[in-house]
């Protein structure tokens, strides 16, 4: 009886069988994140409250109340103008018109070409790219913004300042 535990442990069919378990954990573990992140990006959305996509972007029915997959927000950043600046924060003005409120902390780094420079270098106006998580104000927490040269449909006076830089 002793001989045939590790017997069994070696067994081509106990291998089978193990690797079938491993490979249903690995399918469950890649599906619950999944779910997880579909989860975030839809409570973001939610948060902006129910007329968000009245006042500001979209004036499309939706079927039962519920958005359509393009209508989700991006959840872990921005891109687009800067049109107010303060100490903490930035609000960041997208191509569809779409407002969005970034906090900045100490840890933020912020970046103009290949150098890193200081949150005063952050002007309105500016064109800018921004990574982040986000909290439960609705607020993306930048853990990177990036300083991007404006779009060929913008004005250029707007990066004069960036000479100096």
């Amino acid at each position: 009886m002793q001989s045939s535990i590790p017997a069994l442990f070696e067994s081509k069919m106990f291998r089978m069988i193990s690797i079938g378990i491993a490979l249903l954990l690995v399918a469950v573990c890649i599906f619950r994140a999944g779910m997880s992140i579909g989860y975030r990006k839809a409570a973001f959305t939610y948060q902006q409250g129910d007329n968000y996509y009245r006042a500001f972007g979209r004036h499309v029915p939706r079927p039962y109340g519920i958005p359509m997959h393009d209508e989700f927000m991006d959840t872990h950043g921005a891109v687009g103008k800067i049109i107010s600046v303060d100490a903490a924060s930035i609000v960041v003005s997208s191509p569809d018109g779409i407002e969005r409120v970034i906090s900045m902390s100490t840890t933020t780094r912020i970046k103009y070409l290949d150098d890193t420079v200081p949150a005063t270098s952050l002007h309105v106006d500016d064109f800018v790219v921004i990574f982040g998580v986000p909290d439960k104000s609705s607020r993306v927490d930048a853990k990177l913004i990036r300083i991007l040269p404006p779009p060929p449909e913008t004005s250029t006076t707007s990066t004069s300042h960036r000479s100096s830089l």
